[in-house]
């Protein structure tokens, strides 16, 4: 059958519409849902938003919260910053504590209560209980452990929880009705405790002013060996291509291409930190000195400086009396003049001329332990440095010779022969400086020798009272005052200049032609060296003296006298052979003569030593020594290394055991020229003069505690039997048979005459050297308060005499540990130079280096005036020597405001438009950052005085002075004191360890005056040195002076009289310039290390929460802010002490220089 079409047409229609109803149904659902799902993400979303956008706000609310708190505990100037884990072992580092500064003081010594109650202003992150005790042990805590986390992996870049930071997170609550419910946490990171590193290399040198100043202040830090960072030790070019674009640590991960090397060093580095140069310990702006002392050499010292003293701050000395060494601020000014001069025959390139300050006088005082008057420098006279060369020893060799005998006594052939007494006065003098020193007319006067002498011929004395005088054994003048006078010279005619090479000894022993003969000088009744008659004709009285010795180093020659047998006590077998003082000799009579310690009548138990420039007297050492009996005790004490036999007064020559001598054994020929003496038989040396590390016969540290630099000294034997506690060494040496008598060497004259003496280690070549360097004589301004050390105030007033003050910090043995001053009675006061400079001047005083640039290491374009610097510093064309200073303009101040109010306020107002770039924060725990900033000298070029640098030198140079006289070419015990040392990279890794070690065991450092000084305490470790110093002593740095030095054992000094002897542990040669110091390292950082930071970076976290506690968003942030030296309120200017209550309270601003969002994977 067929279908019908029209049927199934009809059913075709009908089921096609339901199909399309079906499917416009199943579209309609779908698009409804689809509408619903869009219309829940819409919800979803701007639910999200919503979260995020109060997570945001309450992260901004924490870092606000923050940034408050910073401001109202860290923004005044008299708070210090450290970080947590300073004092809570177990704290992460970085996060910041904020005390108030305290500067310790004689009477307020509470180094530990300082640091907590009221002083301690808190940890730096959110806090639930903002009100609670605040307790330095701990950091902000809430119960039940809720922290959030804000430096962790993605910061740090490991899981270790003791790198990571956390903080408590503080609940917020939304406004009424709303859901905006969240909570905050914060913490403020100190960025001040680590090394800075996009600091730019410094400029490549114009002149050799340039380059002194390059090594006085390292431009950046050092990176040695810093894992994953190795680009930041590349060439200077590369560096001045990829340190600029490092605006943050995330640079960083791009220039060392290495995205692990930014976290693996969050704690030690950043690309942040500035600092205020702000007095931390009293409040106000630093002084800058830069500006304070530009000037001429001479020129007065701005108001109030001038006839103010140091330590008093005050026109009258310390403790109120002129009797004590409290320096002038004149004299620190005029030294850092010095590079100012330009004569041809007086600046510090060719050599500078010896001299005295305008006005110097000497003081009597009357010395009420002494009982007679002493000497001392007038220290109100003292406005300019002593530029002068100092009298280390004082020799006087006894020789005795026969001759033929001459003139009215040749009238006994059976005696034809005679015996006769000669004395050579040996003069040393060392030039101390780093620059040649030109000595015109300066005079050695000593008189009164304590040394008699009993002449033996066949066993019978010539004589018998004992030991004579010296000063009796003349024909016209026996018992009075025996007078060397001698004027040190080049020529024995006339007073001619000598030039000493820097750092040079040079030894004075020629008083008169050595191709003289007896036979001459008795033709001429005594015209060079015939010294009989003290009355009428005395030779030593007006004596010239020339360099070198005039006899070989065994021999013995001098001045001549025959009268030893004086009338009073002549031995009658005397009289017998001839009528008279002389004594006749055969050919085969046996000699000997004993000598020993004899107080002559006239010296009223006083032996000096005065020093004259041009007929001024410079200074005049005094040996107080009660009687014959303490000074027999005193010159027998000790033996060393040179001498090693016991010394019992008094001795024989030739000692028992030695081959005897006769007549013919010690004759020398009328008519034999004095140079070619070779049997005349010295015995025996009287000796004055300074201690040395190896050959003393005390113990003692003669550059630390006895000066080696000195200019004038009192020894007082008179309460005491030990020259342990003396600057000098007062001894009598018996000369052994065919021995040294008096070594020189080093360089020699036309005729071949060694020039220099052997001092320093020793006397001789075995120990001693040529040179020593001991001061600079600067070249280019100042840069760091460290180098005011140089200006040798602790050698020129009264004791105790110590080379080095400012930076260094080495208790003295005479001062009791918990005292800066010690008051043997009321006609002396004995002062801890270091402590005392240190405390007035760290804290309160700068050199930004803003100083006339003219001098003779600055020619051409590398000479500036004061003001062409300043306007093309501040107008950003050049830089300041020290480079890290910048310029920094207050809103609404001018290059040229600026340039004038930093150069024409006295110094009062450089601080407040200058600002340190990379400040350092000396309370930093960080090994990483501490060897960064100790290596900041890492491959400088060290310029030597003589004008080459020592380029290339391996390790980090460090410096006792800016210009070193001698390179890495000496030998190793000349290096040790004429050079300068360097330390690798494994020794400046020990003592980064033990100084942060040092931080923990004495910090937080609520001052810089703290932080350099020791402790004022009980003996030990705490009060023996600061904290550098400490770590120094226990590393191995200093293990090589070892073979120049002795150790020292409390036993040795136990019976010296010191008030603190366990100052002295350790070694001889401590302070010497072999030696690393912490000078030496505040020399290179002073200019930039301060207690506190200026610059933080804030960590604030913000969530969102629904009313029943969800977190529905997290949000973290970041921000960099920086302290400037503009007050909150602008009322008061910058460089002014804050009297508006605001700026009292909150100090100085802080700005936020930069600022992020954080992806939770950065965190």
């Amino acid at each position: 059958m067929k279908p019908n079409p029209k049927s199934r047409n009809k059913s075709t229609e009908k089921g096609f519409a339901l199909i399309v109803t079906l499917s416009l149904m199943i579209l309609l659902t779908v698009i409804a849902v689809g509408l619903l799902m869009l219309s829940t993400i819409t919800l979803r979303s701007t639910g999200q938003g919503a979260a995020m956008a109060t997570a945001r706000s309450n992260a901004r609310l924490a870092l606000m919260l923050a940034l408050g708190e910073l401001q109202k505990t860290a923004g005044p100037d008299t708070r210090i910053t450290a970080p947590a884990n300073l004092v809570i072992d177990n704290a992460a580092p970085g996060v910041t504590g904020v005390w108030k500064s305290w500067r310790p003081a004689p009477g307020n010594t509470d180094y530990e209560g300082a640091k907590v109650g009221d002083n301690f202003m808190g940890y730096l992150m959110s806090n639930p209980n903002p009100g609670g005790l605040l307790d330095p042990a701990s950091l902000p805590a809430v119960a039940g452990g809720k922290n959030q986390q804000l430096v962790g992996t993605g910061s740090v870049g490991t899981t270790d929880t003791k790198r990571q930071i956390s903080a408590p997170l503080v609940n917020v609550a939304g406004t009424k009705g709303a859901n905006g419910q969240g909570a905050i946490s914060w913490a403020v990171l100190d960025e001040g405790v680590k090394s800075r590193i996009d600091l730019l290399p410094g400029e490549e040198s114009t002149g050799q002013g340039d380059l002194i100043t390059q090594v006085g202040s390292g431009a950046r830090n050092g990176f040695e060996g810093v894992e994953k960072m190795a680009f930041l030790t590349g060439e200077r070019a590369a560096l001045l291509e990829s340190l600029p674009k490092l605006v943050s640590m995330d640079q960083v991960k791009l220039a060392s291409q290495d995205k692990e090397s930014s976290p693996l060093h969050f704690h030690d580095f950043t690309v942040d930190s500035s600092s205020v140069q702000a007095d931390v310990a009293n409040g106000g702006l630093k002084t800058d000195l830069s500006v304070l002392f530009d000037g001429n050499f001479g020129a007065v010292v701005p108001a109030p400086y001038n006839n103010k003293y140091v330590y008093s701050d005050g026109t009258a000395p310390y403790e109120g009396t002129a009797t004590n060494s409290d320096p002038q601020w004149s004299l620190y000014a005029n030294y850092a003049r010095l590079y100012r001069k330009t004569s041809g025959t007086d600046n510090p390139k060719t050599g500078m001329k010896a001299s005295l300050p305008s006005g110097y006088s000497l003081k009597t005082i009357y010395d009420k332990k002494i009982q007679k008057n002493r000497y001392e420098p007038n220290m109100a006279s003292l406005k300019q440095p002593m530029l002068m060369p100092t009298v280390v020893r004082v020799d006087m060799v006894f020789t005795v010779v026969a001759r033929e005998a001459h003139g009215p006594h040749r009238d006994k052939p059976a005696y034809p022969y005679m015996l006769h007494f000669m004395y050579l006065p040996v003069i040393t003098l060392h030039n101390p400086y780093n620059t040649p020193l030109r000595v015109t007319n300066m005079v050695v006067e000593f008189s009164d020798i304590p040394i008699g002498f009993e002449f033996h011929v066949n066993n019978q004395p010539t004589t018998s009272t004992g030991l004579l005088s010296m000063n009796d054994l003349y024909q016209n003048g026996g018992g009075g005052k025996k007078t060397f006078s001698m004027t040190l010279s080049n020529s024995l005619s006339a007073a001619t200049e000598v030039v000493m090479g820097a750092g040079e000894t040079r030894i004075f022993g020629t008083p008169f032609p050595a191709e003289a003969t007896w036979e001459q000088e008795v033709a001429a009744n005594g015209k060079s060296f015939f010294d009989w008659d003290t009355s009428n004709k005395p030779l030593t009285s007006t004596a010239k003296t020339m360099p070198g010795v005039i006899c070989g180093p065994t021999d013995g020659v001098g001045f001549d006298v025959d009268w030893l047998a004086p009338q009073n006590g002549r031995s009658a077998w005397v009289t017998s052979r001839k009528d008279g003082g002389v004594v006749l000799l055969k050919a085969d009579d046996s000699i000997r003569v004993r000598f020993g310690p004899k107080a002559p009548t006239s010296a009223s138990n006083i032996f000096s030593v005065a020093l004259k420039l041009g007929g001024v007297q410079s200074g005049t050492t005094q040996v107080f020594y009660l009687s014959n009996s303490r000074l027999e005790e005193i010159m027998e004490e000790g033996v060393s290394p040179r001498f090693s036999q016991v010394r019992n007064f008094p001795e024989t020559f030739p000692r028992g055991g030695s081959t005897p001598i006769n007549t013919m054994s010690i004759f020398e020929s009328n008519t034999t020229k004095v140079k070619d003496y070779t049997r005349a038989r010295p015995f025996a040396v009287f000796s004055v003069g300074a201690k040395t590390t190896v050959e003393s016969f005390t113990r003692s540290r003669p550059v630390a505690d006895t000066g080696i630099s000195f200019q004038m000294a009192t020894c007082d034997f008179t309460t005491s039997a030990t020259q342990g506690a003396s600057p000098l060494e007062f001894s009598l040496v018996p000369v052994t048979s065919g021995g040294m008598v008096i070594e020189s060497g080093g360089i020699t004259d036309s005729k071949g005459t060694p020039l220099q003496a052997f001092f320093f280690g020793g006397h001789g070549s075995n120990t001693g050297t040529n040179n020593a360097t001991i001061f600079e004589v600067p070249m280019a301004p100042l840069q760091s308060i460290a180098q005011l050390r140089h200006a040798n105030t602790g050698s020129i007033g009264s004791m105790p005499y110590v080379a080095y003050t400012v930076g260094e910090s080495r208790a003295h043995p005479a001062i009791s540990s918990s005292k800066v001053v010690e008051k043997p009675d009321s006609s002396r006061h004995v002062l801890d130079h270091s402590w005392l400079s240190n405390d007035q001047l760290w804290d309160r005083y700068w050199f930004s280096s803003l100083s006339t640039l003219q001098g003779v290491a600055y020619q051409g374009t590398s000479a500036k005036t004061q003001e062409a610097l300043a306007s093309e510093f501040f107008s950003g064309t050049t830089h300041l020597p020290n480079t890290r200073n910048v310029a920094y303009l207050s809103a609404g101040k001018t290059v040229e405001d600026a340039s004038t109010e930093a150069r024409t306020t006295g110094g009062r107002k450089s601080a407040s438009c200058i600002m340190t770039r990379g400040g350092f924060n000396v309370n930093s725990t960080s090994v990483a950052a501490w060897k960064s900033v100790l290596t900041t000298l890492l491959d400088s070029d060290v310029p030597l005085a003589g004008g080459n640098n020592d380029t290339n030198p391996a390790g980090t140079p460090v410096l006792r002075m800016r210009q070193p006289v001698g390179g890495s070419g000496l030998t190793p015990r000349e290096r040790l004191w004429n050079s300068y040392r360097s330390l690798d990279k494994d020794q400046i890794d020990s003592l980064a360890k033990e100084i942060v070690k040092e931080v923990k065991e004495r910090g937080p450092f609520l001052s810089m005056s703290e932080f350099v000084n020791r402790r004022l305490t009980e003996p030990g470790e705490l009060s023996r040195s600061g904290a550098i110093q400490a770590a120094i002593d226990r590393t191995s740095i200093n293990e090589t002076m070892s073979v120049n030095a002795l150790a020292v054992s409390a036993n040795e000094i136990s019976g010296y009289g010191w008030q603190n002897p366990d100052a002295v542990a350790r070694s001889t040669g401590a302070g010497a310039p072999g030696e690393v110091s912490q000078g030496d390292i505040l020399s290179a950082i002073g200019s930039f290390v301060s207690v506190r930071s200026d610059t933080f970076r804030i960590r604030a976290f913000g969530d969102a929460r629904t009313p029943a506690g969800v977190v529905t968003a997290r949000a973290w942030c970041e921000a960099t802010v920086q302290r400037i030296p503009d007050y909150l309120d602008a009322t008061d200017a910058p460089d002014a002490t804050a009297s508006i209550p605001t700026n009292v309270n909150f100090g100085r601003q802080f700005r936020i220089v930069s600022f992020r969002w954080l992806h939770p994977e950065e965190v």
